[in-house]
């Protein structure tokens, strides 16, 4: 038993001798504290620079992808617009011949106009 007491009591003592090298006033913590932080944001910065090629790049395929899609629904949409107004300008002609063949024209042109942007969608 005395042996076990003595093997602690010197393992205590080592760790207060290891205790008072490695005492850190107020200051070296601080300054420790405010190393580490800085450490991290240089490691974050850096983790940031190397990934952003890949962000762009993704960024670029997404556009890539999705731009015509959206000049096609603008398309779709001016057409659409222009369908109406023709059909309008056909209903409002009443018995005029000449105005209601030329709303009838435009609408026919516009719907096809209509038919070849759903296809491009697809």
């Amino acid at each position: 038993m005395a042996s076990t007491s003595v093997t602690h009591f010197q393992a205590l003592r080592a760790a207060r001798r290891l205790g008072e090298r490695m005492k850190l006033t107020l200051g070296k913590e601080l300054g420790l504290g405010f190393g580490t932080i800085l450490a991290l944001m240089v490691f974050s910065t850096a983790t940031n620079y190397v990934g952003s090629p890949n962000i762009r790049a993704s960024e670029d395929a997404a556009i890539e992808l999705r731009f015509p899609a959206i000049e096609i629904a603008r398309m779709l949409q001016r057409d659409l617009n222009y369908t109406q107004v023709k059909g309008r300008q056909a209903i409002l002609a009443g018995i005029d011949r000449a105005r209601w063949q030329e709303g009838k024209n435009g609408f026919d042109g516009a719907w096809n106009s209509i038919g070849k942007d759903v296809c491009s969608i697809g």
